[in-house]
């Protein structure tokens, strides 16, 4: 390799360089003495720089004493320790001032620290404030003192009344939560005793030809039989001259008939169905025609009827 310069006597004289413009030999050992110093002050910078570089990344100190981060920042699964406590909404706060979180449970702890300035909850899941909790009490104390009928006995009311039915008698069919209770009449369950009293000598019925409530239908006076006469149903003589009735069979002697399901002409009845008969003009014989005529007068002599 040339060398860039060439001694000349007490000169020295660059390469292509006219000799009127050589460098002294002091003139280059002066030179190269303040590139030396110019090195040197150089260096030293570069190593307060670094050593002021270092120094702030090991404080993290911005220009103005406060870093700016452009990007996010890793720490890398370090911690970031001794904080002040915060003076913005968005400084970082160290972990007395935060909540906590077990990660054995899973559980956040506010370590004894307020939660304040928070808004009313929604969700089942949201976390409620001071005056839902005592709006929630006092409609408690209110829903808990009411007179309530529930199905069973609960122990968050204090006046409840529990709903029963007489056994045998009323039937209750819960069909659960959000759904209905039915109350039922058993079957058969009305016994004679529990419907209102009726009038004296008087049975339960409806006596008009229609459908609707029932009602009391009493006899008037003795001997009245419950019958059907002119489309209404009640107490009262049997008339056998209404070809409606259904009055059949034969009357006996026995009680004041002849035994026959029809009678002659001029047959009559006496007055004791015991011991007399019925007159047969037409069937009887003259000696039963004379017994039944002397029976006759003597049951009118007896009566005062004939002398």
């Amino acid at each position: 390799m040339p060398r860039p310069l060439r001694q000349t006597g007490e000169a020295y004289q660059l390469r292509g360089v006219p000799s009127e413009q050589s460098l002294q030999a002091t003139d280059f050992a002066d030179m190269a003495r303040k590139m030396v110093q110019a090195l040197g002050a150089l260096v030293q910078e570069q190593n307060a720089l670094l050593a002021r570089l270092t120094t702030r990344l090991d404080r993290l100190e911005g220009l103005n004493g406060t870093p700016v981060f452009y990007s996010a920042v890793n720490a890398n699964g370090m911690q970031v320790t001794n904080l002040g406590d915060p003076v913005d909404d968005r400084d970082a706060m160290i972990k007395a001032l935060a909540l906590a979180m077990d990660r054995s449970t899973g559980q956040f702890d506010a370590q004894g620290v307020r939660i304040t300035n928070g808004a009313e909850g929604i969700d089942i899941q949201d976390f409620v404030t001071v005056s839902q909790l005592q709006q929630n009490q006092e409609a408690n104390a209110l829903i808990t003192g009411e007179s309530f009928v529930v199905i069973g006995a609960s122990g968050l009311l204090t006046a409840e009344r529990v709903l029963t039915g007489e056994a045998t008698v009323i039937t209750i069919n819960d069909a659960g939560a959000g759904s209905t209770v039915t109350i039922e009449v058993t079957a058969a369950g009305i016994t004679h005793a529990k419907i209102q009293n009726s009038a004296a000598v008087s049975v339960l019925g409806r006596s008009a030809n229609s459908a609707g409530v029932k009602a009391d239908i009493a006899a008037a006076a003795n001997g009245n039989v419950l019958r059907r006469a002119a489309n209404v149903v009640g107490f009262g003589q049997v008339d056998l001259a209404d070809g409606t009735n259904a009055v059949t069979g034969t009357l006996g002697t026995g009680n004041g008939g002849r035994g026959a399901t029809t009678g002659p002409a001029g047959a009559y009845t006496v007055a004791n169905p015991t011991t007399d008969r019925a007159l047969d003009v037409t069937g009887d014989t003259l000696a039963q025609g004379l017994a039944v005529l002397g029976t006759l007068i003597a049951d009118l002599q007896a009566w005062g009827a004939i002398t």
